[in-house]
This record gives structure tokens, sequence and C-alpha cells, in this order.
């Protein structure tokens, strides 16, 4: 057994994967574990499913109140003083049971000859005993620690070093051999509220009570403009030993706002730029002032950085529009130039304008110096998808390679966005072997260091590729680093991951694991509280419904969803809310949903192809096969399929006909007795034919309503089942249950199960009565034979 005490976690942010991670974990706690929250407010975690369970107890303020006898005791043994009771009954009146105040209280009564005295006579409530504990412990040191006790006080965390650099000399009388460090042996060695905060005994903090009275009598001893040096002092030594984020609140807290600012842009725009995260940018973005932002281009430049990263696509905009302003102004120093034409381009191409997009990243190439690695590399990867889109990938391609050859080596960042853009390259081309070489050049790369950001795009980029070639497992791996780091990494990836991976589930038979993850996704999406994102996420969300047979969900959103489509938006994404559409009209089967989703399928291949997004393109033919069969052009739906798999068979996709499932077989299998059998044919039939996916529910649910098989359906679905699974579908028509069927093939009843698990999946049904109804056609004695 184990406790583990967790403080001060009011210091935690709302929105923090701590909370999540938490949440997690007490779902289902190690039976060991003991765990302790200490917190000023009631953090964000699903208390009430604990207290449902009687899993919580909770300490409020009251439960911990001293009572009369605790403060006996304690000052007893802290202060050697035993209270009689009209002490402690000033006490309780005054102090009403707040062990900070009776632990400062017995603090002063150590060195206090009248202590029945003292006690007797605080009066007031808290803030006047404050006040006068203040002049009993403060007015008790010498003039050299008074200092360096009120100069100290606007540190949240101090040390030797910094107190010395903070420090200045108010008289000259005072003593020079008077140190930092004989200061912090003072503060230690006389207990006057100081705690330490590491084991080597080098970093400290006050008292946060001790801390604000020290603050309060600092205000009445030194001039607002010389505290403002106080901390500016501080800033600078803290911003020269990289403690960033401190630098800056000490800035801010003086007002200066340009100061601050000075400081992001040092960090942002140094050869070494990478050392903080995008997740650091932003919230140093955050402590400044709106105003201050937009008067500096650099961290406008920054800001859209941020934005892109987190696929914001609409907050980009007006940050453009104001660079272009200051350009006009002649504002805009090169670097700067060359980042309004970054992100210029970055508006238009995901508006599909590739041929602007290309010309506008050329142009930062030209301008953007490659010393700022991480602006740079990502002119070098939109270069990549703008050349894709514009029809000339031969190009892009030899310009990424000729990067490569020629910059320096050991400059990480350049050189893992370089692979990154190459693998973009090929992804958008169809060819998924060469996008995990390089994703995995990428990553190894990147073993070198540690930028989650990067690392995700490689990572995502290997999974997907596993993904679209039906290598779930592989697939399952690599999407669950997105999971776990999804406030890190681009968000995009992160949401495109967490949609995947239920897919993922959902084939692999872990139904629970894919809503879990589907929760998960909605509440992340939530939680940013952007649209594009949430969208993304409902679509998700329905896909995975059709997934599970749940047509009434996936229509209900079909139903609600009129966000305008951009092609450019497809990119290379896993989940497209305009092909998600497609599928559900698809589902539905009906003449009207069929000449719906045939229009707009027509709609999407156009716009893929002008676009060169061999990647989509892959999944709307595939839809396209489908639409065409359904509607009873089943001629044509082979044609298609002939060309889709010219695209497919390279680079070895498999997923696409995967998740259209048991009709695909027969479109397949109308191909093969057209042009013949492939190696690649026949995985493609033996894919399709044993995994149980949405559309195969769909429509194995209305065949076995009508009770229509075809003889070659029905041949070939008698032709995938064992000896033993044609067995107990024969005693399923005779309304066996689990326990007769065993009975009468000597076997167990979980063997049974497992195999009626199996069979389920082959037959594309839920349950036994849908399983029975197929029986009677793939059963039949002519198929026997």
């Amino acid at each position: 057994p184990f406790i583990l005490v967790l403080d001060d976690y009011h210091r935690i942010n709302a929105q923090s994967a701590v909370n999540e991670l938490l949440d997690h974990l007490l779902q289902r706690p190690p039976l060991a574990l003991h765990l302790m929250i200490v917190t000023r407010r009631d953090p964000p975690l699903h208390l009430v499913n604990l207290r449902a369970r009687g899993q919580v107890t909770e300490v409020r303020m009251q439960n911990l109140c001293f009572t009369r006898s605790e403060t006996k005791l304690l000052l007893e043994n802290a202060a050697g003083f035993t209270a009689g009771n009209m002490t402690l009954n000033n006490l309780e009146r005054e102090i009403e049971g707040w062990v900070v105040g009776l632990c400062l209280v017995s603090q002063v009564l150590r060195t206090n000859d009248d202590k029945d005295g003292f006690l007797n006579n605080l009066h007031g409530g808290v803030h006047q005993t404050n006040a006068y504990l203040l002049q009993e412990v403060f007015h008790r040191q010498t003039p050299y620690i008074q200092q360096y006790l009120l100069q100290s006080s606007i540190l949240n965390r101090f040390c030797a070093p910094l107190c010395e650099a903070v420090y200045q000399v108010l008289s000259n009388d005072e003593e020079a051999e008077f140190t930092a460090d004989q200061f912090i042996s003072e503060l230690t060695e006389g207990n006057l509220f100081v705690i330490s905060l590491d084991s080597d005994g080098k970093w400290f903090r006050f008292h946060h009570l001790f801390q604000q009275l020290l603050q309060h009598e600092l205000t009445r001893n030194m001039s607002g403009d010389d505290i403002g040096k106080l901390h500016i002092r501080a800033s600078q030594w803290l911003e020269s030993q990289d403690f960033i984020d401190e630098a800056i609140e000490h800035r801010v807290a003086v007002d200066d706002n340009i100061g601050a600012a000075e400081i992001i842009e040092k960090q942002l725009w140094s050869v070494e730029q990478n050392k903080h995260g995008w997740r650091d940018i932003e919230r140093w973005l955050t402590a400044l002032p709106v105003g201050t932002i937009e008067q500096l281009p650099r961290l406008l430049i920054s800001k859209a950085w941020v934005s892109n990263v987190r696929h914001q696509l609409k907050e980009i905009a007006p940050i453009v529009q104001k660079l272009e302003l200051m350009d006009m102004e002649n504002r805009l120093d090169k670097t700067c130039l060359g980042g309004l034409k970054h992100f210029q381009g970055v508006l238009h191409y995901w508006a599909g304008r590739g041929k602007i997009a290309l010309k506008l990243f050329l142009q930062a190439k030209q301008i953007i110096s490659d010393k700022y690695s991480e602006i740079f590399g990502s002119n070098e990867m939109h270069i990549a998808m703008a050349s894709n889109m514009s029809n000339q990938t031969n190009f892009a391609l030899s310009l990424c390679n000729e990067t490569i050859k020629h910059h320096d080596p050991h400059n990480i960042v350049l050189s893992s966005r370089l692979f990154l853009a190459r693998s973009f390259l090929h992804l958008f081309s169809g060819n998924l072997d060469a996008v995990i070489y390089d994703a995995k050049k990428m990553n190894k790369l990147l073993m070198q260091s540690d930028p989650i950001l990067v690392q995700g795009w490689g990572i995502y980029m290997q999974a997907s590729t596993c993904f679209r070639q039906n290598n779930l497992p592989m697939a399952r791996e690599h999407f669950s680093f997105s999971i776990k780091n999804k406030y890190a990494i681009n968000t995009r990836v992160a949401i495109d991951s967490m949609i995947a991976l239920a897919l993922a589930y959902q084939s692999m038979q872990q139904h629970d694991a894919a809503n879990d993850t589907i929760e998960i996704l909605l509440k992340f999406t939530q939680d940013s509280g952007h649209s594009e994102h949430i969208h993304a996420a409902q679509s998700g969300q329905a896909r995975l419904a059709l997934a599970q047979g749940n047509l009434n969900l996936a229509i209900a959103w079909l139903n609600s969803y009129d966000e305008p489509f951009t092609a450019a938006s497809m990119s290379f994404w896993l989940e497209t809310p305009a092909i998600t559409q497609a599928r559900i009209m698809l589902a539905i089967n009906v003449p009207e949903s069929l000449q719906q989703a045939n229009q707009l399928l027509t709609i999407l291949r156009q716009e893929s192809d002008a676009l060169h997004n061999t990647t989509q393109t892959i999944e709307i033919m595939a839809l396209q096969s489908l639409a065409l069969d359904l509607s009873g052009n089943t001629e044509e739906a082979v044609s298609v399929l002939k060309q889709l798999i010219v695209l497919t068979e390279p680079g070895g996709w498999i997923h696409p006909f995967v998740e259209i499932g048991r009709p695909m077989v027969k479109i397949i299998q109308c191909l093969v007795d057209h042009t013949g059998s492939t190696d690649y044919l026949k995985l493609l039939l033996d894919q399709c034919s044993t995994t149980l996916t949405l559309t195969q529910k769909q429509t194995s649910n209305l065949i076995s309503q009508q009770s229509q098989l075809s003889k070659a359906d029905s041949g070939r679905l008698l032709d995938a089942l064992t000896n033993r699974e044609i067995d107990i579908l024969e005693l399923l028509t005779q309304r066996m249950r689990n326990k007769e069927m065993a009975a009468k093939l000597f076997v167990s009843a979980e063997t049974i199960k497992t195999h009626l698990k199996h069979l389920y999946q082959k037959l594309g049904v839920n349950n036994r009565r849908e399983a029975a109804a197929l029986a009677k056609d793939i059963i039949s004695p002519q198929n026997r034979i």
C-alpha cells in the first residue's frame, strides 16, 4: 500500500492533460493506491462519480480547523507554553482554528516573555493579527536581513544568485560583506517562514502569507520606480538562466510589456528557436496584451505559427491582414516579410489555390534565412504540398533532395522538415511504402532531440499509412502516441489520429475501446472551442456510428451538417466530412440517397483530381464504384474499380476496400471474372470477406430482410466457412440454443460462442436471427455440390 500526495493542485490549469490522466487513473485505480489531493478549490475531476461509488473522502476547510485541544497541544509542542481557557477562548475567536495563523503565533511565542499577555491581546481579526506578527517577526531582524527579505519578496521562488542579482544596496553603511548566501543561511537556520523546494537546498520560497506581508511592507518602504527596478533585475537574471516564463512575469508585473515582448522575440527568432515548444510560445503570447503583440511583427508571425499548429486557419487571416498593412508602411524587416509571404501562401493553399500558394512559398524561401530553421522548414513542407497541388510533384521532390544535399546535416530541425515534406509528396501520390521510409528517417533524426510537435507528424504519417494498408495493430500502436501527446502535437493530426484509432479498434472488434476513444476526442475538441475541430470530431463520430450499425446517429449528423466544402480541406486526412456524408448516403441505400451520393462523389472526384490528390481520389473512387453498383450500374462500377486498382496496387492500399466490406467482394469478383485474378485481388477479396464493417452490416441486413442472395454470392460465402461453422449454421436454422448445439457437436458452450462470433463476422450479420435468415441460401444442396 502506498499514498500519493499531490499538493497545490489548484496550480494546475483546468485544461491540463494532468486532469485527464487522473480521471483515467481513478476509473480503475490500483488497489494499493491512496491518492491525496491538496487544493484550494475543487479539482476538475469527476468527483460526482467517485462520491456515488463511495471512493472519495473530502476534507474541507471546516474539517481542517484546529479544535481547542489541538490548539493547546500545538502551542505546547511548538512554543513550550500551556495555554489557559481564557487564552484559548481568545485564540479561538481571533484565529478560528486557522493552522497557519496558529503556527505564526507559536513562532512569536518562542521569543516572547509575556506569552499570556501576547495571546490575550490579539484583537481585530486576522488582518490586524498579521500586521502585529509582521512587526514582531520582521522588526526583530537586522537591517540587512530586513532589506533582503523585502526585496526578495517579489520572487515566487528564489536562490542565492537570484537574490544577489535583485538586491539593491539602500544605504552606504550596510555591511558589504553580508552576502545572499548568508541571507539564505539566516532564513533556513532561523526558520523565517521559508520552504525548501528541492533536495539540494538551492531553491526556496516564502510561506505565502509571509510573502504577502513582506510585499505589503515593501510598498511602504520603496517607491514604485525602485520596486520596478527590482523586477527588471529579476527578469534579466531569470532570462539569462533560461527561466523565460518567470522572466516574462516580472516584466508584465511592472507593465513593461515591450520588455516582455523583446524577451519572447529573442527566444522565437534565435538560431536555436526550437528549444522551446509551440505551447511555450502560446503561453508567452497569452501573457501579453493584444495591443502589444499587434505592434510587433515578429510576435504576430509567431501568433500565426501557433494558429497554424492548432490548424485554426480562420485566425491566421486577420493576422496576415495586419502584417500586410505593416508592409505597406515599410515596418517589416526582411525576415518578417518572408514570414508574411509564407502565411499568405498558407491561406491560398488551404483555399485550393495551389499555383498562387507555390509562388508565395518560393518567394518566402528566397527571403527567409535557413538559420531560422523552424519557419524555413515549415516553408519547405508547404512548397512540397503546393507543388503537388500545382501538378509539379517532380519539381518539389528535386527541390527537397537538393536542399537535403546542401544544407547543414547537423540542423536536425530543417532535416526533419525536409524528410516530412518528401513524405507528404509520396502520400499525395499514393506511394505508401515511400511514405513510411521517409517518416522513419525523420523520426530517427529526432531521436537526437525531443521536438514532440514534429515527431508527432512523423508518427502520424507512419500510422496513417499502416491504417490505409490495413495493418491495424501497427496503426493502433502509432496512433496511441497521438492520444498521449494530443496537447503537444498539431491539433488536426491529433483529431485525425483519434478518429482513425477508433475505427481501427472497431475493425478489431474492440468496441468499448472505439467508443472510449471517440469520447476522448469529443471532449478534446469541445475544450478547444474551435468549430472546425468540433465538426471534424462529429464527422468521425458519425463514421464510427456507421461501423457500429447505428444508422440513426449517422443520419442525424448528416442532416445537421451544413458546413461549406473546400477541396483543399480534404488534404491527406483520414477523416473528411464530405466523404463521410457520401458514406452515409450510400448506407441509407434508397434511390434518392444513392443519387445524392453519386452527385457528391462526382464533385469530390473532380476536385480531388484537379488538386492531384491521389490519396483522396482513391477513397472517393472506391465509394463511386459502390454507388454505381448499388444503383444497378455494375458494369460501370467494375470499370471504376479497374481504374482504382491501377492506383492502389503499387502502394498496397487495402482499407478503402475493407471499409466498404462485403459489397466490394461482389464488384471485385466481377472484375476478376472479366480480367482474371492477381495476388492483389485475391488479397482484397480475402480482406473484404473477413472484415466486419458498417457497410457490410447495412447491406447484409437488407439482404437478410429481403432473403435475396445471388448464387455466386452464396457460393463465395459458403467457401469462406469452415466445416464446423457450416454445422453450426445448420443448427441455427433449427433454432437451437448454444447449450443444445454444444451437446449435439460434443463441444463446450464457450466453443460454440467463439464459432458464432467468427460466423457472424464472415456473414456480416449481428445476431443468430440474421444468420439463420441467410443460411437457407448459403447451405442449399446446389451450393454444397
